[in-house]
Parts: C-alpha cells; structure tokens; sequence
C-alpha cells in the first residue's frame, strides 16, 4: 500500500477508533473523518464482554480501561412483576478464567477517551473533526471524501463507521432503509448510595417483564475514572426497555419519566422504585435494518451498526464494532495491493458471525417481553438450569477469537 495513501474511516465512535488503532498495531495509515466538531459521548454505559476485552487488550488497551470500568460480579435474573431472583450467573473470577479476559462495565464517554487518547498518540493516524461526509468519488487506486464545502480527503479504501444512520450506507445502498423496532429504551445514571438497600449494587441486574425489561450495572463516572475495576462504583447505569410505537428519530433526546412510570405500575418495589427515582432520562427509538446485499463495493466498506445494526437485548453493539475492526484491520493488512479484495475477504470472514448475533439479540427481546403463559415456561427454563449451563450457552459468543 502507499505510504501515502491512508485508510480513510468516516465516524470516530468506538469502531473507527478501534480500526484506526487496529491498522496502526500493522503498521497501516488511517485518516478518521468525524462529523462531530468535538469528540463527546452522551452518559450511556457499554458492557464489554470478552470477545471485546480480548481485542482491547491486544492493543495495548486493558490497563487503562480496567482504570476507569468496573468488574461486576454476577449478572441477575429476576421476575419484574413478582421481584423473583431467578437466576444468577457468575461474572467474577469465573467469566476471566473461562474466556481468557474480563467482563466489564463503564461509560461509553470513557471507552471512546481511552481509544482517542491512544489514538491521538499514534503517529499513523490523522483525525479530522467537523468533515461530515457528503458524497464520495473513486478512481483507479484512491477515493476521495468531499464534504459539504467541498473540501476533499483522498486514501487507499473508506470504510463507513459513521453508526446505525450512515451516510456511507445510504451512498452505497440508497434504497436500504431502516425499520422501527416499536421498542424504546430509556437510559439514566443514578448515585448508588441513593439505592444501595434496593438492588445489588456490585452486579449486572436484569428484571424481565410484560412488554418491558429493565437493565442496571455499576459504572464509574468520568470525574472518579482512577478507581479501579475492583473499586465500589459510584453510579448505577440504568436502562428501561419499553414496548412503544411512537417512532422518534432523534438519537439520545430527554424525555419525561412521567411517560415511562406506566408500563412498570405492576412491578415488584425494587425495581419500580428504580423507575420512580427522579432523574434525567433520555431516550432512543431502537431500529433494525434488513440485511444488505453486500457490506462492501469497491473501494467503500462498512463497519459496525452501519453494516449490521444490532438490537442492544445481548449487549454487543459496541463489541461487534470492536470485532468488525479486528478482523478488517487484518483482512486489510493481508491484501494491502487490492482493497477490494481485503474487503471482500473481510465480509466473508464477519457476515455469519454479525448474523448470528443480531438474531440472538431479536431473540432476547422477545424472550424479555414474554407475557404469560410463555412468560411462566421462561422462568421455570431460568430456575431449573444451572448457572454454569447457562453461562455456556454463550461459550459461542464471549469464546470468540478470530485473530491474533
């Protein structure tokens, strides 16, 4: 490849930046266009099982986020409507021995600090902020990004992480179009030592219900990052799934807890509480996309929810992202003369994988949203199998290990 000649990466989220530094760890250029004048991650936390520490941590990564994300104990499973325990897998030190690399909870502003940092340090990479992508032009051996003020960056291949709502997908494929899941979630992040007494604190809790579930894990705000995985977390992550069809595009917006108290009236006190607590919540409108012809042509390319949105019901948005540019920034470095090949290569190599996993998380939902009698068949599976049988279950997601 020539020197030259950079990977162009459209979206600076956790997947650009990943490739970027992915690339970089192979002695590859790349040049991140982000749209957003100023780096910034709204308070939404990130599971990372794994699969994704794994990777992080073959780039040098594990350290720094141990320092700022807590190690959760367990995750528990518990009836919404009845306040039900009825299951508890463990996470710590069972997850780490069993996979090689930690499960860990933090803040999304956090992870993509810990990348940006590393990547701002790295002489390989360029970032470019407020270039938002308008159009793109090819030729021979480069491609060029054009913006709006038709400024131009010139590179080897452009591969879209620019998120759920590409502009390199609707390039690519304009006639692909999003669908509305009809399910929104509601996110907020509440002191611990405002609810110590009411859930398990130190874990990952998740309480199933009649068309709504609820998710809470400890993080580390940014001003405490330091801490430590292993210190007590100052912040409870919680976030409220909702059967909803009033459809809303805007990404993160606030929204008033007096529309979300309703659809857990008949929960049990612990986790209703949690619902009731006064806080500032914002709220998404969760889509889904029908699978593309293709997440490559030419010399463009697709990475993360721009390839593949994925519902969040097993927690692996942000680590396909980090896995799509594991395994692309190989595919690259291994047929660095022909781009499309390495992307072609790449696809191939990711395709089952992203599929499987969007169709484990559409199958969690619906599994989280049973009403009775499904609901009562559900609980009885939880009760009667063993923790270790069903952390197993998911040997096939967190046991991943493509490349080295």
């Amino acid at each position: 490849m020539p020197e030259q000649a950079p990977i162009l990466i459209i979206g600076g989220g956790i997947g650009g930046l990943t490739l970027g530094l992915a690339l970089a760890r192979r002695g590859l250029a790349s040049h991140i266009l982000e749209q957003r004048t100023e780096f910034s991650e709204l308070g939404a936390g990130i599971q990372l099982g794994p699969n994704a520490t794994r990777i992080l941590s073959r780039l040098g990564l594990l350290d720094n986020l141990k320092s700022r994300a807590f190690a959760p104990e367990n995750i528990s499973i518990g009836n919404g409507r009845t306040g039900e325990r009825l299951t508890t897998l463990p996470l710590k030190p069972n997850i780490e021995a069993r996979f090689g690399s930690p499960y860990l909870t933090l803040l999304r502003a956090d992870l993509q600090a810990v990348l940006l940092n590393r990547a701002r340090s790295e002489d390989l990479i360029t970032i470019t902020t407020g270039f938002r992508l308008d159009r793109a032009t090819q030729a021979e051996t480069q491609i060029t990004a054009m913006n709006d003020r038709n400024e131009e960056i010139s590179g080897f291949g452009l591969i879209g992480a620019d998120g759920i709502w590409s502009r390199v997908r609707q390039l690519m494929f304009p006639s692909s179009h999003l669908r509305f899941s009809k399910k929104t979630a509601w996110r907020a992040l509440l002191p611990v030592d405002e609810i110590s007494d009411l859930v398990d604190t130190d874990g990952v809790g998740l309480w199933l219900g009649s068309n709504a579930h609820l998710v809470h894990y400890p993080v580390q705000p940014i001003a405490s990052s330091g801490a430590g995985a292993n210190a007590k977390a100052r912040h409870l992550n919680i976030v409220a799934f909702i059967h909803d069809p009033s459809e809303d595009n805007r990404w993160s917006q606030p929204a008033d807890m007096r529309e979300l108290v309703p659809h857990f009236t008949d929960w049990a006190p612990s986790p209703r509480i949690l619902i009731e607590m006064n806080m500032e919540w914002r709220k998404w409108s969760l889509f889904e996309a029908k699978p593309l012809p293709q997440w490559q042509r030419d010399r463009m390319c697709l990475l993360g929810d721009a390839a593949h949105p994925i519902l969040p019901f097993l927690a692996q948005g942000g680590a396909m992202a980090i896995e799509d540019a594991d395994c692309l920034a190989k595919c690259i470095d291994e047929n660095d003369d022909d781009i499309e090949i390495a992307f072609q290569v790449y696809e191939a190599q990711r395709l089952t994988r992203a599929t499987r996993v969007q169709n484990a998380s559409r199958q969690n939902g619906a599994i989280y949203h049973m009403n009775w009698p499904m609901s009562l068949a559900r609980d009885l599976v939880l009760k009667s199998t063993s923790p270790e049988r069903l952390l197993a279950r998911y040997d096939w997601l967190y046991g991943f290990n493509e490349s080295g």
